[in-house]
């Protein structure tokens, strides 16, 4: 079987057929209640829709690539999504982007993490309806937590979703980025804990 990628689309057509996703970051110190910072759209990336539309049909765009067998499995943050004079005007992701802009890393000690400390695996995942919107999306929603001792000393302003080839750190060998999503800079220290709730809406 023959299989063709090509690059057309229509514009009216973009925001129907594109998978969506949405992001909260919530920020809860030593001792306090959970409250929230960021609210806002992510951008599900060229290569991730590449992947999805291999994974979805068990087919590769090149034989013999291992694309279909992938899975999102991974969180990454970044201190890319804003710069230093503008801290709280992010950078908006690109379609094209393959990677975070600086991708940090977030933990070398904690032996759950992938990729020499940079890939923090999911509190959790759950699916559900979307009531608000008469039920026409399914929702898989994940939850990341970066706890006290993670990331410390950084000023984040990204995140991304990433599609690996296994979720056990010690065997994971493939990181591709899937989603990204750029947010006003938030200062992390070891007094701090960030959640962040990714829905991807289909």
């Amino acid at each position: 079987m023959e299989v063709k990628i090509c690059d057309r689309f229509k514009a009216h057509d973009k925001l129907n057929k594109r998978p969506r996703g949405w992001v909260e970051v919530y920020s809860r110190r030593r001792n306090e209640n959970f409250f929230k910072l960021i609210d806002k759209s992510n951008l599900i990336l060229y290569t991730g829709r590449t992947w999805l539309l291999q994974r979805a049909l068990n087919l590769p765009i090149i034989s013999g690539d291992n694309a279909p067998s992938l899975f999102i499995s991974w969180f990454c943050v970044g201190t890319g999504g804003a710069t230093t004079t503008a801290p709280f005007t992010p950078l908006d992701p690109v379609l094209t982007d393959t990677s975070l802009a600086n991708e940090i890393v977030i933990n070398t000690a904690d032996t759950a993490l992938a990729d020499g400390g940079r890939k923090h695996p999911f509190d959790n995942v759950t699916y559900e309806k979307d009531p608000d919107n008469n039920d026409e999306y399914l929702i898989a929603t994940i939850n990341t937590t970066l706890g006290y001792d993670d990331a410390n000393g950084y000023y984040l302003n990204e995140a991304g979703l990433v599609v690996s080839d296994s979720n056990n750190p010690e065997v994971a060998s493939v990181f591709d980025l899937f989603a990204r999503c750029t947010f006003s800079t938030i200062e992390k220290t070891n007094q701090r804990e960030l959640l962040f709730i990714w829905k991807l809406y289909f």
